[in-house]
């Protein structure tokens, strides 16, 4: 009888460590789950961005084509390649940024694994109890 009282403890225990455990991991997953949508709009944000900088681009190059033919204004010139420059900057810091948020969202989708093998261990430990309780 005492073995079955502390064998009983033990599942408590284990039960409400694994009750707090998954709050834990739904509040994180619901945060997850906001920050990774923050990233989808913040991605999309970057693509228009970068769009934007491409048709400027554009525009620049046709310009500088067009100051190079007429040879006027050599300052212009430079104002517009110091603004490719900027632009070729951005859209560098965009490609690290969404590179971050890969790896994020990499970091999420592996902790995500992790609770459900986690989940999937309680899973065992309550089969277990159930069939030591059956004897």
């Amino acid at each position: 009888m005492r073995f079955y009282v502390k064998t009983m403890r033990f599942y408590v225990k284990t039960m409400n460590f694994y009750v707090k455990t998954m709050r834990f991991y739904v509040k994180t997953m619901s945060f997850y789950v906001k920050t990774m949508n923050f990233y989808v709009k913040t991605m999309r944000f970057y693509v228009k961005t970068m769009s934007f900088y491409v048709k400027t681009m554009s525009f620049y190059v046709k310009t500088m084509n067009f100051y190079v033919k007429t040879e006027i204004l050599c300052k212009t010139m430079n104002f517009y390649v110091k603004t490719m420059r900027f632009y070729v900057k951005t859209m560098n810091f965009y490609v690290k940024t969404m590179r971050f948020y890969v790896k994020t969202m990499s970091f999420y989708v592996k902790t995500m694994n992790f609770y459900n093998k986690s989940t999937n261990v309680r899973k065992v430990l309550h089969n277990k109890k159930n069939e030591q309780s059956g004897k």
